[in-house]
């Protein structure tokens, strides 16, 4: 094998051997050395899968290092993450004064709501309803209820629903003695059995029990009749077809348990008696509505100095409830000695079990913890409720009482609940029962001006919707978003101005979200609100028919479908980011031959028309995929997102020439399923509520790692990288793309939210984070356009597409799961599957780059290679050419650089 040719003295590779000294030299050996294998070496790519479980493990929490003791040693120094630990108490020890000298508020009591007259409600029954004579009845129908209060309202709203969409009589419902909740109330204790009969009599049959002749057909015994055992969120068909022919075979059926047995989303008519019986016919029994109203006009009394006006809460803070959540507060060993006695009283063992993990930082961040009452009383303030305000709480036993309830007593003197508001002789009949106590909170909470929720559950879901449709419309509801909440009250520091201003934006959100349009599967009796339009008709004949749709009505209802939707627009969007890519091509080989070209540094592509076009195209086709995954889930929509890559792949096969071997094509299916694998065993998203809190978690350790790694090597890529190897390797270019691509997507992601904040009347340009996000986004833009496009100018389109997709997709989800911890609660089996798609590209880029096609060899005056990659040329007087970066190039020399096609 001949020598290789030495370097001419004038060469770079010369010049670099006579400059600085040993130790300069064996540092820039050094890296040559790296950067050379990393590039040059496809091999070394193998140990990326090897980086990247290790950035996993690391980064996004599949190490709990909350479990691992600290011992004698050396101890793990770790900062909780902001809104992750409960503070509350040092908070409003530096708040308190601020609160006591703020005598100038306004009085939120009158002015929280905001009605516009524009907003028109509709209820979701009319009662000018056309009335005609009942059918005969085709049996009855025994339902057994089960739970609490709501729990009950829930199974008798959703009966009556059944007895009129089979046409049966609904046989009064039974209640099961629930072992929670340990109320042994029957139908009549608890509702008006009579104004309950009456008020549906024109609708739905109700009897009170069973008559004579037909239990005797079940030898007196009703748990003889057959029990359908209906499934949650069962169908309209499912009754029509499995249990009216039992119910037309056998005169009755059964159906126990009766909870939440019937779907969402069923035809009008159905909806309308779930309507009525909710908001009509359920009216609570003589003792509770006496003794609910007499509490009702002593908190009017009580809030005579302010129109008669005053606030409810729902405060779940019962110990079974602070125990469920498993979220840890300021009692220390105590505490977590009393909620494990309490979880495993209640749920023996289900909290022990192998593989549970319990994460009180992250229930806290996410907002699952309960509310303390302290944190009510702060929110209240915040939002501008004076010391004067009268309050009721509604809640059980408070966990720990004496402790907790006394700050919020000394925010709020005028606090009442049912036990002061009632005497002990008014509420002895009622001690005991559950749910007639529930009844008297259900009640004064309805007709309260405020009504506030802390936590979820089936209370405030059914009273929302009950004060709806009290209230035009409007729910007149405090609903916290209290994953801000408790960002706000992890700041021992933070002014009181700014608080207040957090809580008033956080009053004014649940005013806007007052009155919304319920969605195609959302709870009527959460959002009282009707399907069509149309006057609601009860008893057509038709609606006993079992097909009931024309195949114009069928094609309608599919081209309405949601996920029909997702994949036009995915599709779309595919279609129009593969063709950006073309078109953006053609704009630069048009630039490039009217002055430089994008690949060495040039910018004349801004002038050409049919680059921004390609640009207009790419933005529409982002916007449509973004669209997209709203209608329709990550399955369907991430495949066809992965369309683009074989739209550009055809079309510069057809418009640029550009041609794509039988290894290019396997490399760019590679790319589309190991990105398809990923996207769809990622973790679900978390979508941050405010700037504020996206700000908090771009400053945590992880992620402030890995935005200076990101930053380093970009600038390692752009400084080094780019003048040596840009033009000959096409991972210098892309690796940019996607390193600082994934930092502009969180950065949007924080413009997007200040945006929609804005225009619903929260102004977020006051602050400063809402600006340092927008500058990042288009620093970051702009660098990633840039590099884009001399991808785009120097290697093939169909290569670019794929490797761009792919590295794109992995590094935002990774950047994406490191901001928001999402990848700590994931499976085994998701993490494999992650690490299999990982793999999968890496595969598929590494045959996309080893793939190439060659240009011509050149006619003439080409010396023999000094690499693969640079050739010397000679004109003029015939003497070697210098590079293109020496001080001392002549016009007379000309070194001509060939770059590596891969195609």
């Amino acid at each position: 094998m001949p020598p290789r040719p030495q370097s001419p003295g004038s060469s770079p590779r010369a010049k670099v051997r006579k400059g600085g000294g040993a130790g300069s030299q064996s540092s820039r050996r050094l890296v040559v050395a790296v950067v050379t294998a990393a590039l040059r070496r496809r091999g070394v790519l193998l140990l990326v899968p090897l980086i990247y479980v290790v950035g996993m493990v690391l980064f996004m929490g599949c190490w709990d290092l909350e479990s691992v003791p600290v011992r004698v040693g050396v101890a793990i120094l770790r900062r909780p993450p902001p809104g992750a630990v409960y503070r509350s108490p040092q908070v409003f020890k530096k708040l308190w004064p601020f609160m006591q000298a703020d005598v100038n508020h306004s009085n939120a009591l009158m002015t929280a709501w905001h009605l516009k007259a524009s907003q028109r409600w509709k209820p979701c029954f009319s009662k000018k309803l056309y009335q005609t004579e009942l059918p005969p009845s085709n049996g009855f129908l025994i339902i057994e209820a089960n739970g609490g209060l709501n729990q009950q309202r829930l199974s008798i709203c959703d009966a009556v629903a059944v007895a009129g969409l089979l046409n049966a009589t609904l046989v009064i419902p039974m209640f099961h003695l629930n072992s929670v909740w340990r109320d042994s109330s029957k139908f009549g204790d608890i509702f008006d059995e009579e104004y309950f009969i009456d008020t549906l009599k024109n609708h739905v049959r109700v009897v009170k029990e069973l008559p004579e002749d037909i239990l005797q057909r079940f030898d007196n015994n009703i748990s003889t009749i057959i029990n359908m055992r209906a499934k949650a969120l069962s169908s309209k068909s499912y009754y029509l077809q499995k249990v009216l022919p039992k119910l037309l075979e056998l005169g009755a059926v059964r159906i126990a348990p009766f909870s939440n047995r019937l779907a969402h989303s069923v035809p009008s008519r159905v909806q309308g008696l779930r309507c009525l019986a909710n908001f009509e016919a359920l009216r609570f029994s003589e003792p509770i509505r006496g003794l609910a109203n007499n509490m009702v006009d002593r908190m009017v009394k009580n809030s005579s100095n302010i129109s008669g006006k005053y606030i409810s809460v729902h405060l779940r803070f019962e110990e079974d409830m602070v125990a469920f959540s498993c979220c840890t507060y300021d009692g220390g060993k105590e505490e977590k000695h009393e909620m494990d006695n309490a979880r495993e009283r209640s749920w023996r063992g289900k909290f022990r079990r192998p593989g549970r993990v319990i994460n009180p930082e992250a229930n806290r961040m996410d907002g699952k913890c309960p509310l303390t009452p302290l944190e009510v009383g702060m929110m209240l303030r915040g939002m501008g409720f004076g010391n004067n305000t009268p309050i009721y709480v509604a809640s059980g036993k408070i966990y720990n009482a004496e402790k907790y309830m006394a700050p919020l007593r000394q925010m709020f003197p005028l606090l009442e609940t049912k036990e002061t508001l009632a005497s002990a002789d008014e509420l002895a009949q009622f001690k005991g029962y559950s749910s007639r106590l529930a009844a008297l909170d259900y009640t004064v909470c309805a007709l309260s001006e405020v009504f506030v929720t802390t936590q979820g559950g089936n209370f405030p879901h059914f009273l929302l919707g009950h004060r709806r449709y009290l209230y035009g419309g409007h729910s007149k509801t405090i609903q916290p978003d209290k994953r801000k909440l408790v960002l706000a009250l992890d700041n021992p520091n933070i002014k009181w101005d700014r608080f207040k201003r957090n809580m008033q934006e956080m009053l004014r959100r649940s005013d806007s979200k007052g009155v919304v349009q319920r969605k195609p599967n959302a709870s009527l009796y959460m959002f009282p609100i009707p399907d069509y339009e149309t006057p609601l008709a009860l008893r057509s004949m038709e609606a006993f028919r079992f097909e009931g749709e024309s195949p114009v009505m069928v094609r309608r209802s599919l081209l309405l479908d949601d996920n029909f939707k997702g994949v036009v627009l995915s599709v779309a969007s595919g279609a129009f980011i593969g063709a950006s890519f073309i078109l953006k091509k053609k704009g630069l080989k048009r630039a490039g031959s009217s002055g430089a070209r994008a690949g060495v540094g040039g910018y004349s592509y801004l002038l050409q028309p049919l680059w921004w076009i390609g640009m207009i195209t790419m933005i529409i086709g982002e916007v449509a995929n973004f669209i997209a995954y709203i209608f329709a889930p990550a399955v369907l929509v991430t495949p066809l997102g992965a369309l683009s890559i074989i739209v550009s792949a055809v079309l510069a096969h057809f418009i640029l020439r550009e041609r794509l071997h039988k290894m290019g094509v396997l490399g760019c299916i590679l790319c589309i399923v190991g990105s398809t694998v990923i996207v769809l065993h990622a973790p679900e998203e978390k979508t941050p509520s405010s700037v504020e809190q996206i700000w908090s978690l771009a400053v945590q350790p992880a992620f402030l790692l890995y935005t200076v790694a990101a930053v380093a090597i970009s600038l390692v890529l752009m400084l080094h990288c780019s003048p040596r190897c840009g033009q000959t390797n096409i991972m210098v270019y892309l690796s940019i793309c996607s390193i600082i691509g994934s930092l502009t997507v969180m950065s949007i992601k924080a413009v997007g939210i200040a945006i929609k904040l804005t225009l619903e009347g929260i102004n977020q340009a006051g602050y400063f984070q809402t600006w340092v996000f927008a500058m990042v986004a288009i620093s970051c833009i702009i660098i990633q356009l840039n590099y884009l496009n001399k991808a785009l100018d120097t290697f093939n389109t169909a290569i670019v597409s794929p490797i761009y997709y792919a590295m794109f997709t992995t590094l935002t989800i990774l950047a994406s799961a490191i901001m928001f911890k999402d990848w700590s609660g994931q499976s085994a089996s998701d993490l494999a599957s992650e690490l299999c798609g990982f793999v999968t590209i890496i595969s598929g880029t590494t045959v996309l780059h080893s793939t190439r096609e060659h240009d011509p060899p050149p006619a003439i005056d080409l010396y023999t290679p000094l690499s693969s990659k640079i050739f010397w040329h000679t004109q003029g007087n015939s003497e070697l050419g210098k590079h293109k970066g020496d001080d001392l190039l002549s016009g007379d020399f000309i070194a001509v650089v060939r770059q590596d096609h891969f195609i």
